[in-house]
């Protein structure tokens, strides 16, 4: 149980990346267009609810791009479909739509939604601040984020055992102090509502660090800003949502779990809680983890963006 909720914290920053369907607009198109659209359902309109699972069954009857002409929205249904146009073909992309009306702003703007990494316009800007990002959080350095993650997952393990009926709670919490304590080298106090009640974490502040390196400059420090910005917002509730939908699984799976601890306990004994550097030594609960995300993805949709008509996924009439 363990070795699955320190993977999940891995992974939760990386959530968004575990998309099943992505929305992309297109510009607004004239009425004589030579663009030839994929299919789709005939006056449609958005799901109220449930939004992804009717894109999948959308895609299910038209195909990977499915196109709404009543809304000019562009539907990707295959990971295979968004990584061709996001990563090979980035440069149609013209960051997320934005609606003007006067002095009036989308209103994640006026909340400093400029600094979100998953909002904010595509740009030079925005890609400095990805970089900072990605060089931060990549791979080959979260390494130095296990000790505090640790810490705080085998914490978690005994408020589950002493208050098992605030699970939740336990859980959020969990998620709210591990990103503010990698961020900020802060504890935040999970009884305070507002989060006023902070004392001096183990670990350092990455925050503090990259804003001594900065030296002052403006710009890097709002690169700074932005990082920790798009972190706690994709981290904290993904962390939270996944580690519930584990544990939903387990209650209605008693079978899975029995399996997964009997492979922790033939592998490690019972002398000791998994890390990461056993993850490769127990298939089956990586296969758990996984099985977790696919069921139940904490982002199942994707942010929307424009996208250029010249795209090559778009066929010229003859």
């Amino acid at each position: 149980m363990a070795q699955i909720s320190s993977t999940l914290l891995a992974s939760s920053g990386l959530a968004a990346s575990t998309m099943l369907a992505l929305i992309y607009f297109f510009r607004r198109r004239e009425e004589h267009s030579t663009v030839s659209y994929p299919p789709g359902p005939k006056g449609a309109t958005m799901p109220m609810y449930d939004t992804w699972v009717e894109f999948r069954n959308w895609g299910n009857e038209y195909g990977d791009l499915v196109y709404l002409p009543g809304m000019n929205l562009l539907i990707l249904n295959h990971s295979r479909v968004a990584i061709d146009l996001l990563e090979k073909r980035g440069a149609h992309l013209l960051g997320p739509k934005q609606e003007y009306n006067g002095q009036t702003v989308n209103s994640h703007f006026r909340c400093g939604g400029e600094l979100n990494l998953a909002l904010a316009p595509y740009s030079d800007n925005w890609r400095k601040n990805r970089k900072l990002f990605q060089q931060n959080f990549r791979q080959s350095t979260i390494n130095r984020f296990h000790p505090d993650q640790y810490a705080k997952v085998h914490e978690l393990l005994r408020q589950l055992i002493t208050t098992p009926d605030k699970f939740m709670q336990h859980i959020l919490a969990l998620s709210q102090r591990t990103i503010f304590s990698t961020l900020y080298g802060l504890d935040v106090d999970p009884d305070d509502p507002i989060a006023q009640t902070m004392k001096t974490g183990k670990g350092s502040s990455l925050i503090a660090e990259l804003a001594t390196k900065a030296e002052g400059n403006l710009a890097e420090i709002t690169s700074i800003k932005a990082m920790g910005t798009t972190s706690i917002s994709a981290a904290a509730d993904t962390t939270a949502s996944a580690i519930d939908s584990f544990i939903l699984a387990m209650v209605l799976h008693p079978d899975v779990q029995m399996k997964g601890q009997e492979e922790i306990d033939r592998v490690l004994g019972r002398d000791r809680l998994p890390t990461f550097d056993d993850r490769l030594s127990l298939p089956y609960v990586e296969a758990i983890y996984r099985e977790v995300l696919r069921l139940n993805p904490p982002l199942p949709l994707g942010k929307h963006c424009k996208i250029n008509e010249s795209c090559a996924m778009l066929r010229k009439k003859d």
